[in-house]
């Protein structure tokens, strides 16, 4: 240690005790006492220690799940108002959104929501009824994406749906009275609430990831808690993000202040005031209120120009064409939904006219900045705004940044983007341990022993040692009669859908006129209080020469009439009458502004307010009541929660009557009046306001009485360290059993913002404070301090019983549910709303990482080799044929020859050359052969190509009879199967037909074998559901089934024509109907079959999610799996049609009429993906005709032996030429051939030949000789790809890996990757991973006819897909079987045979292998949406989705389908059961020969101690040695139950460890038993299937985790624990379990 700092730190004690002592001697006087010691403003927190990542923001389920969860929440509500919405690609998400548009609407038009300034929330109750469910589904949508889940949607909806702490909370009470540890009664009340948790949602919960059970608590307490509570703020009132202003007044205030308090929302003391140094306690909180203040106010100018200042940085430092890099596609994507175009990018003007509507500077609700509205309108009047590039755009302009500014701040992908990136890895860190204080230091007796306090607004909510308050007789009264006088008080109702600027119409323009505004509701807001001041002027107010307001510095400013400028308000001489006063919420208690003796102000009431605001705001008419008078502006939101809350205590509303309808907003000033006969209207209004000021109290009642019980402790513990200081940190501070070092940690208070693994257990306030005591019992051994605190526990369990009934029945429902209602209030407010003083530290510095991928260094050969020259001539000489059939030529060689320093003569493997095609050449100035005889050497980028042609007279298109090569047996199989695959996209659009036909229904009987009616109603058949609908509802004989399950359908006409009667038959598949014979309660019954119970990967039963198609009475009435209905004739011949196609569809039966041959649709699709581009169809008729291949006269008929043929003859189809080169050059030498090409214009570039060139920049021509004629565009495209390849270029589309393919199929995959890799080790670049960017399939297809198989099968899902209306997110969701966010080889196997499509395990297998990014065998969300969505159509494919779904309520039911996997091979392997054998069976005389015995441990190992940690015990973790030291047997086995803990720093007692002891009596010690191997082992005491994490402490010196392992099923019993200091899960391997039958119950 440093000794001087110690000696500081002990001069600064005392000192400081010097000064507690002075204070003690004195007296201590409070002015505004009930503001100074306020419960919840007067705690000052501080936290101190190291900053660490909060849970679950880099979790194993992923980064940042923390603020994810709450973005995908709230984001609900935004785009109900008109944002784009992040969940794309869901026809369910869609769906949800509009039911929530709906909801919102009517919480609008009941006044349960509030739409200005923005959305917000008013009446809890409306939200838990309406909204809740809603966002339980919604939340459910992001919960079945994240990888862990293992519940269905209904589960997960049911517990989302559940008030925290349901279960159990009957028992709490009951464990309570019990005797017993704190620690056994909270594992009491925990086991009933799992087990409650389990009997309602039908499943183990120790079965579930603690990953998931994580985010499922996270995400029911933002639904029950977090959400509401921010949405009853108002932004820039209650919180907002600091201005720039108000940053720059902060920094200059505070230099240190600290970077989360800059960038995210902080708490407001009112209206545009920031409060100084505080911020939100809660983390979740932190986050909500972050979004809602970036959303509500967009990105502020100095946050948009740092950001894009980063994406322009980053953009530089990536690789490939400008266009193509993520930070400019991302850039393209962000102005192009908010409306804009960026210059020279393809598309942007058809995404332009979609996103431009309601997405450019949409004026929502959200959006009510002045400045904003007026940036709307202009942006409206413009028809299109062109952005530059990101790569050419210039941030210092400002004419560029104020017109990208305007554009972007409030686009929705941006600020997700920024805050995902910048601003919640700042935030979301949080530190383990706080110091704090609170009004009780300075109320009670700990710093002053004499106190006298008073205020004009007392309360009696003080601490406990300041004694009782003396209240002044008739205070209360007078304000109460002024207040509900209507000699002095008018009422005034505002209309619904008022609006600020409404609010200052009503105001400015009122006559008689109105002489002041008090604004203590806060309904002027998007205002500064000069604006305000300008607005009421501009808008009337003909009788003021001015209009007086308060200005950032709290100076009494007037914005003057004649002028147009302020000044202040001493100065102005401005008479009383003459001018209008502003108090804004901030000044509307303590500023005092003289008005006139007749002068009448306007008050408003807003929803937070309280009795105390109200007076406060009333009284700033000093003369009230002798002369001036008030008008109480009340909006209807605010009406209807006065109605609602008296009328709970059976006070009867009377609303005061509406006033007459105003046109619009500006007319309203004409219609508002004040109210006749308003007494009883003001009385409601007052007694509303006590009610507030009542709930107000009881969450501060609640703070005192904790705050009480501490200061107890707290107090004795700060006078024993005034004591006995000198002590800290000597030998002598541990006498006494440690007290001083126990006082000293009393003041060091634990947070743990961690989020539960396990189902969380609410207690009752009175249950927090007994056991908050009992953990400080050490402290109140003295009889008056444990009197103290009994007092402080009585008056909370009066306060509990009394409050919500008697005491008896605080275990019935009704008051379990009110007690938790006043409990989660008061954790809200507590948790949430008090302001925490953060602790004002320097960032920490952070190593930079290293880069694993930058470029290997290698010994290069660093001679700067000599450019030679060469005649002109030699461009006129033809490639000759060298040795082994080698091209040969003076200065230029094949590309395939190329190769770097030849390893071979080290005896080291070298990249071979490779089969390029031969019009692929290098010069020998770019890189000669022998410049890495002894050595690598490095390789610059192929810039500049030569396009060679040696004789003109000599090129020729290649002929279909000179192609030397037949396609190889694996390229017609991959032809095949890519006709078979376009075969059925083709029969897919023939059969959409059906598909996307509208329902079809009509008036039906249905009828029994015997032609009896049973019921009269009408069918409707669509793509997904056949349904009747009976006239008579209770009938029983509704009918709903899945189109899929009908497996024939016919009808018989009548016998004549006047009949006009048919009947129709529907057959459904075998055994469908006696499903139904069921009743509806045995399908879901438990099973006792405990693998049907466990989740992740299970096969359910066909019944256990099946919905009831009719009653099973009805079924019994019907034949054998046979419906039959009777209709008219024409009405049944149109169902039929209908039902017929979609029959033949489903169950493959060939369309009427049709064939599956291709069309040169189809043709110029498979031409496309290849590289190979046409003209048009009269071209591409032409080519065929030249290879011979015939199509008919509606361009179908083209078969597999014909699609064959175009393969085969694809160097005639494409054009390619012979005697054409490509070249790649060096710089230099390109300047000279270019200098060249100059001097010989006009004439030959070599005399007497006819030797053309080219010089070429990627794709674009720079200069060429007058002959030179370019080649066709497959040519020229394939010779780009491959350059681009020989650059070690990483980024490719997919037709340009296609041209690549087909470029170096010759070659293994294997040789194409050692020829890249090394080439790319000899350039100076960053080695990223090639199996994550777009040419992984060049390393991975033998050539692209299978890759073009592949793509040809995702059309079709795609296709198919869409035609089902369905969309990509619906579809994953309903493969996924198991809701576990990942698609197993089964469950798409499953889902694309229920799409329709016939295909092969092994094609499953190819599918995964080519979708699945990461390499495991399974696919994750992003993977599928990205192999599914096709860039170039995929906004076409939007439109025409809305096109083909079908009604919404057959959409809404069809797009819940959950599809069963159908079982197969899968590719991957839980690693953690990797190598577990396990033997089917242990035979009796086996088991006979085995004994069992347990053991003491012989040693251990330490795993963790909490050294370094926040503990405030000693404890340690230790694994037991298994393996004896001093002897070898070989017929023993000793089995680990678990890791063992001690209450010190030294090993566990050996006596008190035990283990258990196997021994083979069948075997001598010397030979190995066979009995007791890991495969007899495995089913004798199994492994663990899995662990959960239960408990966790996470540190930078000193992190642990425990864990809990689960046992493979009922049968066995894991009997401890494991310790570890990461948070990966240990290995399964670890421990075993035991038979149930070895163990008893313990009764400890």
């Amino acid at each position: 240690r440093d000794k001087n700092g110690l000696q500081k730190c002990r001069r600064q004690i005392e000192n400081g005790v010097r000064v507690f002592s002075l204070w003690k001697r004195g007296a201590l006087l409070i002015d505004e006492v009930d503001l100074v010691l306020h419960p919840l403003k007067s705690e000052l927190n501080f936290p101190i220690g190291p900053k660490d990542p909060l849970d679950l923001t880099q979790s194993r389920a992923g980064k940042g799940l923390r603020w994810e969860l709450p973005w995908h929440l709230l984001d609900a509500f935004f785009v109900t108002m008109g944002n784009r919405q992040t969940v794309h690609e869901s026809a369910e998400a869609d769906e949800l959104l509009e039911r929530m548009k709906q909801k919102i609407k009517l919480g609008c038009k009941i006044q349960t929501l509030q739409s200005t300034p923005h959305l917000i929330l008013l009446d809890r109750g409306f939200y838990k009824k309406e909204l809740l469910p809603i966002l339980a589904e919604w939340a459910v949508m992001w919960l079945s994406l994240q990888r862990t889940s293992g519940l269905t949607d209904d589960q997960m909806h049911t517990y989302l749906k559940r008030p925290k702490g349901k279960p159990g909370m009957a028992q709490e009470q009951k464990s309570h009275n019990r005797r017993g540890s704190i620690t056994r009664r909270n594992s009491e009340s925990a086991m009933v609430a799992k087990k409650q948790l389990a009997e309602d949602l039908h499943v183990r919960v120790d079965s579930l990831e603690d990953e998931f059970v994580k985010l499922l608590n996270l995400a029911h307490d933002w639904l029950h808690s977090f959400l509401p509570f921010v949405l009853q703020k108002i932004d820039r009132v209650t919180f907002g993000l600091l201005s720039a202003e108000e940053l720059k007044a902060a920094l200059k205030r505070d230099p240190k202040m600290p970077e989360s308090r800059r960038v995210s929302a902080v708490p407001f003391v009112g209206k545009d005031v920031p409060s100084e140094s505080s911020e939100f306690a809660h983390p979740d909180i932190v986050i909500g209120t972050t979004i809602l203040a970036y959303r509500y106010e967009g990105l502020r100018r100095s946050d948009f120009k740092t950001l894009l200042k980063k994406i322009q940085d980053e953009m530089w430092e990536e690789s490939g064409p400008f266009a193509k890099r993520p930070s400019s596609k991302n850039f393209v994507k962000w102005v192009t939904l908010a409306g804009g175009r960026v210059r020279g990018t393809k598309g942007s003007k058809r995404k332009l006219k979609r996103n431009l509507e309601g997405k450019l500077f949409q004026a929502t609700a959200f959006q009510v900045s002045k400045i904003d509205k007026k940036g709307q309108a202009q942006a409206r009047a413009d028809r299109e705004l062109d952005i530059w590039p990101l790569r050419l755009l210039d941030l210092e302009d400002p004419e560029q940044f104020d017109v990208l500014y305007a554009l972007l701040r409030r686009q929705s992908d941006l600020i997700h983007f920024y805050l995902n990136r910048e601003i919640f890895p700042i935030v979301c860190r949080h530190q383990a341990l706080k110091i704090s204080a609170s009004g009780q230091a300075i109320g009670g007796e700990l710093l002053f022993q004499r106190r006298l306090g008073f205020s004009g607004t007392p309360s009696n909510l003080l601490p406990l040692e300041l004694g009782q308050c003396q209240y002044e007789k008739g205070s209360d009264a007078k304000m109460m009669y002024f207040l509900t006088s209507p000699d002095i008080m008018d009422y005034v109702r505002i209309p619904h859908g008022w609006t600020v600027d409404a609010v200052l119409d009503i105001i400015a323009q009122a006559n008689p006129p109105y002489h002041a505004l008090i604004d203590t509701g806060a309904l002027i807001t998007g205002y500064t209080n000069r604006e305000v001041a300008i607005r009421l002027l501009e808008r009337g107010l003909p009788t003021m020469d001015g209009v007086v307001f308060l200005d950032e510095a709290d100076r009494k400013m007037i914005f003057l009439r004649s002028s147009q400028k302020e000044v202040p308000l001493s100065q102005a001489g401005v008479p009383k009458h003459k001018r209008f006063s502003f108090y804004d919420q901030v000044h509307t208690t303590g500023m005092d502004i003289k008005q006139a003796l007749n002068a009448t102000a306007v008050i408003t009431v807003g929803k937070d307010m309280t009795f105390r605001d109200y007076a406060q705001g009333a009284f700033r008419m000093r003369g009230i009541g002798q002369g001036q008078r008030l008008h109480a502006f009340v909006i209807p939101e605010v009406e209807k929660l006065i109605c609602d809350q008296l009328s709970r205590a059976d006070i009867k509303c009377t609303p005061p009557p509406k006033p007459a309808e105003a046109k619009d907003a500006k007319s309203f000033s004409t219609v508002v009046k004040p109210t006749t006969n308003p007494r009883e209207y003001l009385v409601n209004v007052s007694a509303w306001l006590v009610v507030n000021s009542m709930r107000i109290e009881k969450i501060m009642f609640n703070m005192l009485c904790e705050q009480n019980v501490r200061n107890v402790w707290r107090k004795l513990c700060f006078n024993r360290l005034i004591t006995d200081h000198p002590k800290l940190g000597t030998s002598a501070a541990k006498a006494n059993s440690g007290e001083i070092e126990e006082a000293v940690d009393v003041f060091r208070e634990r947070l743990d913002h961690s989020v539960e693994a396990s189902v969380p257990v609410v207690k009752r306030f009175h249950t927090k404070l007994v056991e908050l005591s009992e953990t400080r019992k050490r402290w109140l051994a003295d009889p008056e301090r444990k009197a103290t605190v009994d007092k402080v526990l009585s008056y909370v369990a009066s306060a509990e019983q009394k409050s919500k009934g008697a005491s008896k029945q605080l275990d019935t429902p009704a008051a379990q549910k009110r007690a938790f209602d006043a409990e989660q209030q008061q954790e809200q407010e507590q948790e949430q709303e008090q302001e925490q003083e953060q602790e004002q530290e320097k960032e920490q510095e952070q190593q930079p990482i290293p880069d694993e991928e930058l470029f290997v260094k290698k010994k290069y050969n660093i001679k700067v080799q000599k450019i030679h020259s060469w005649p002109l001539s030699y461009l006129a000489q033809e490639m000759k044929d060298g040795k082994k059939g080698k091209v040969s030529h003076p200065e230029f060689y094949p590309l395939g020859d190329f190769k770097i320093y030849p390893d071979t003569v080290w005896g080291k493997q070298s990249g071979n050359p490779i089969k390029i095609p031969s019009s692929m050449l290098v010069s020998n100035n770019y890189f000669h052969p022998r410049w890495c005889a002894l050595a690598h050497r490095r390789l610059k980028n192929v810039a500049v190509t030569i396009e060679w042609i040696p004789d003109s007279q000599n090129l020729r298109t290649r002929d279909v009879v000179s192609v030397p090569r037949e396609l190889t047996a694996q390229e017609l199989q991959s032809i095949k199967r890519t006709f078979q695959m376009f075969s059925a996209s083709a029969r897919s659009r023939l059969g959409s037909g059906a598909l996307q036909r509208p329902p079809t229904s009509a008036r039906v009987a249905m009828i029994d074998s015997n032609g009896r009616i049973l019921a009269n109603g009408s069918i409707t058949v669509s793509a997904s559901l056949v349904a009747f609908e009976p006239d008579d509802k209770n009938s029983g004989f509704e009918l709903l089934v899945d189109t899929r399950d009908v497996i024939k359908v016919d009808y018989m006409a009548g016998d004549t024509v006047e009949d006009q009667q048919s009947q129709m038959y529907i057959k459904l598949k075998k055994g469908f109907l006696s499903r139904l014979e069921k009743d509806e309660n045995e399908l879901h019954e438990d099973s006792d079959d405990e693998e049907k119970k466990k989740l992740g990967g299970e096969i359910d039963d066909d019944t256990k999610d099946m919905k009831l198609p009719m009653s099973p009475a009805a079924a019994a009435q019907l034949g054998d799996g046979v419906i039959m209905f009777l209709g008219g004739y024409n009405a049944m011949e149109n169902l039929h049609d209908h039902l017929l196609a979609l029959v033949g569809w489903y169950h493959k039966e060939q369309i009427a009429g049709q064939d599956t041959k291709l069309t040169t649709v189809e043709l110029r699709e498979i031409l496309r993906a290849l590289g190979m581009t046409v003209d048009n169809e009269d071209d591409l008729k032409s080519r065929l005709a030249e290879l011979q291949v015939s199509v008919d006269q509606n361009g179908g008929g083209l078969d597999l032996q014909k699609i064959t043929k175009v393969m085969i003859g694809a160097d005639h189809f494409n054009r390619v030429q012979d005697g054409r080169f490509f070249i790649a050059t060096s710089l230099r030498e390109a300047e000279a051939l270019r200098g060249c090409i100059h001097l010989r214009q006009g004439r030959r570039l070599v005399e007497g030949k006819n030797a053309e060139i080219a010089l070429r920049v990627g794709d674009t021509l720079i200069d060429a000789t007058g002959g030179f004629s370019q080649a066709g565009i497959y040519e020229a495209r394939q010779a780009r790809q491959i350059f681009k390849f020989f650059n070690s270029d990483l980024n490719y589309s997919d037709s340009e890996v296609s041209l690549l393919l087909s470029g170096v199929k010759y070659n293994k995959p294997d040789a194409r990757i050692t020829w890249f890799e090394e080439i790319r080790s000899c350039r100076r670049r960053s080695r990223k991973k090639w199996m994550i960017s777009p040419i992984y399939p060049v390393f991975t297809t033998p050539d692209e006819y299978i890759l073009l198989a592949r793509r040809a099968v995702l059309a079709t899902i795609r296709l198919l897909i869409r035609v089902n209306g369905m969309r990509l997110l619906d579809a994953f969701r309903a493969f996924d079987s198991n809701n576990d966010g990942i698609l197993m080889c089964s469950e798409l196997y499953g889902g694309l045979e229920w799409l329709g499509m016939t295909l092969m395990p092994h094609d499953i297998h190819e599918i995964v292998k080519h979708i699945d990014s990461t390499g495991e065998g399974r696919v994750h969300w992003d993977d599928f949406e990205k192999a599914l969505t096709d860039p170039e159509l995929q906004e076409d494919e939007h439109e025409e989705l809305e096109n083909w779904s079908t009604e919404k309520k057959t959409k809404a039911r069809f797009m819940r389908v959950r599809i069963r996997p159908k079982l197969m091979e899968e590719l991957w392997v839980d690693p953690r059961l990797a190598g577990i054998k396990v033997v089917d069976d242990i035979p009796m005389t086996v088991l006979q020969e085995i004994k069992i015995k347990p053991k003491q441990v012989s040693n251990f190992h330490l795993v963790w101690d909490s050294r370094h940690s926040n503990s405030r015990k000693k404890v340690s973790i230790w694994s037991p040695q298994l393996e004896k030291s001093f002897a070898l047997k070989r017929n023993k086995m000793r089995i680990c139950l678990g890791h063992y803990a001690s209450t010190s720093y030294s090993k566990p007692s050996k006596s008190k460890s035990m283990l258990i002891e196997l021994t083979d009596i069948a075997t001598t010690q010397i030979f190995k038993s066979s009995n007791l191997d890991d495969a007899h082992l495995n089913h004798l005491v199994p492994h663990p299937i899995r662990y959960k994490q239960i408990w966790s402490q996470v540190d930078k010196k000193s992190s642990f985790y425990a864990w809990k392992p689960i046992p493979p099923n009922k049968n066995y019993v894991a009997l401890g624990m494991i310790g570890t200091t990461t948070n990966q899960e240990p290995p399964l391997q670890q421990m075993r379990c035991v038979p149930v039958g070895w163990t008893v119950v313990s009764k400890a």
